[in-house]
């Protein structure tokens, strides 16, 4: 975490959590209307370039909050000769700190904030859900698929050359390519879906009459399987027992077959080595349903331009878990996750084997948690990453609390530090964003702001928490 004002700035010399200096940008969110755009949300640029770098918050007129790693090294800048190696229009006055931070600020100046900062990050107020913002990249190479086919939320197969790094990845224009029988498949296709080809669910959808809805992603049939036995000559009573006794199994999946307005691609897991993955399209695995994301306009900007999305704050538990094999990142407890929470919209159906008579099928409960774990679901929701991505680095995770006369209060409770993840890439399946807890570093904003300057956001009581753990 780092702050910033013009021409000045002052950088921790912590090791902060989960340092990325990868790509950050909101995709496929909403633009902001001129008269609703937060007051405090800020855009900066370190080095000439034609794109968002950066969001940050204003947490006083003077004194910009954002992503340590937004702004790289901290120059080598002593008290001694700050105030001739900075060359700025206003005179400065240079405090070296005990933790071994370096404190520039202008003489004289007053702070009148903006943003809260918020003290308690999640209480009663809040209900999980929160706001993320920045002026990051709209458009993202390669584009993810929705919910509604096998592959939910991961990425569209893309060419070879579409390698981080790559012209084409820069200007997110990496084109959609993947096999599928026989052929090479250029763009999203309109043909119907790998669904289709899939007998038993044409079947089914014959003898039900049944039909998806906004409610239902998936029908997934099972059926009885009888319990083996290896050698039937020294069966006991027992195993014969089990071998009358039935378990139920996977019989097939289900899915839409017409491609909806955008098409339906070849997938890939993760986007860090997706040229050493083999993509295998089949009626049940390996693909799912493009979205707009996949058809950008042309004319529109890819960044530099004021996005938001409501997001909701993932249960610590959860969060923990997830990152615990993510790689070198020290989270605890300085780190809030931030995702999309979904429930699985799939439908069960039990397959009654008649004989000479056309298969009959029974619903089952959609809740019941051993059939979730036929899929492999430990439970029966799940979560995809919030797309926040390059340009949207230390920007804010906040709240809007409204308040009496017409008042809005903002509660600025994260900062953007990470969002590719596991996947290799911005969004995804069980990909969440990373954020720096506010509330674990308060002690050290008020070190170079003063608390006469800023305004904390606290229930009545609330002590400030150590930021040194």
């Amino acid at each position: 975490m780092a702050f910033y004002s013009p021409n000045i700035w002052a950088q921790s010399t912590k090791e902060w959590p989960l340092f990325d200096p990868g790509h950050r940008r909101i995709v496929d969110a909403d633009q902001i209307r001129p008269n609703e755009r937060y007051p405090f949300l800020a855009l900066f640029n370190f080095h000439p370039v034609p794109y968002a770098k950066c969001t940050g918050s204003l947490i006083t007129p003077q004194w910009v909050v954002s992503a340590a790693h937004c702004l790289g090294p901290k120059s080598k800048i002593s008290v001694k000769d700050c105030g001739s190696r900075l060359k700025v229009k206003v005179k400065l006055t240079c405090e070296a700190m005990a933790n071994g931070d370096l404190k520039i600020m202008p003489r004289g100046t007053k702070h009148w904030p903006e943003v809260l900062v918020g003290v308690n990050d999640i209480h009663k107020e809040y209900n999980g859900k929160a706001i993320i913002a920045g002026y990051g990249r709209y458009k993202r190479p390669p584009c993810e698929v929705g919910p509604e086919g096998p592959h939910k939320f991961e990425f569209c197969g893309v060419g070879q050359e579409c390698f981080k790094g790559s012209k084409a990845f820069a200007k997110a224009n990496c084109s959609i390519r993947f096999p599928y029988q026989g052929e090479v498949i250029q763009g999203c296709s309109h043909t119907p879906t790998p669904s289709a080809s899939n007998p038993k669910c044409a079947q089914f959808f014959q003898v039900t009459g049944l039909q998806f809805n906004k409610n239902v992603d998936e029908f997934v049939l099972v059926k009885e399987a009888e319990a083996e036995v290896e050698n039937e000559a020294k069966e006991t009573k027992e195993a014969k027992e089990a071998k009358e006794t039935t378990k139920l199994m996977i019989d097939t999946k289900c899915f839409r077959i017409q491609p909806g307005s955008f098409g339906w691609c070849g997938t890939i897991h993760n986007y860090r080595n997706f040229r050493s993955q083999e993509l295998h399209v089949t009626p049940e695995t390996g693909w799912g349903f493009c979205q707009r994301s996949c058809f950008p306009k042309q004319s529109q900007s890819l960044g530099g331009v004021e996005r938001h999305k409501m997001v909701d704050v993932i249960s610590p538990k959860y969060c923990y878990e997830q990152m615990a094999n993510q790689g070198p990142y020290k989270v605890l407890p300085k780190v809030l996750c931030v995702a999309f929470n979904h429930t699985f919209k799939t439908e069960f159906y039990k397959v009654n084997k008649k004989d000479g008579v056309r298969d009959q099928f029974t619903a089952l409960t959609p809740n019941n948690p051993t059939l979730q774990q036929l899929l492999g679901r430990p439970q029966n929701w799940y979560i995809r990453g919030t797309g926040s991505c390059a340009g949207d680095s230390g920007g804010p995770l906040f709240k809007v609390l409204p308040r009496p006369k017409d008042v809005t209060e903002y509660v600025l409770i994260g900062i953007t530090s990470r969002g590719t993840g596991v996947r290799g890439n911005c969004g995804g399946l069980d990909n969440p964003t990373h954020y720096v807890r506010v509330k674990l570093f308060v002690k050290w904003i008020l070190s170079y702001v003063g608390e006469e300057n800023l305004c904390l956001s606290r229930t009545s009581g609330t002590k400030l928490e150590h930021d040194d753990e």
